[in-house]
């Protein structure tokens, strides 16, 4: 199997929501997304689920 680093990342320093972006802290919490990307993002995401690492661009 091909080395994958952001599924071995999120292996070796589990979290359950990245943010990026200007002034993101305080934005939002992962509890409050519910394991979804939300449709209109101000900010980018990273959300580990079910073994994969999602992305969701900002798009606004």
């Amino acid at each position: 199997m091909a080395e994958n680093p952001l599924r071995d990342a999120t292996k070796n320093a589990p979290f359950s929501l990245g943010v990026i972006g200007f002034e993101v802290s305080g934005c939002t919490d992962a509890s409050a997304l519910e394991g979804r990307l939300p449709q209109r993002r101000d900010i980018g995401y990273l959300l580990p689920q079910g073994g994969a690492l999602h992305y969701g661009a900002a798009n606004t």
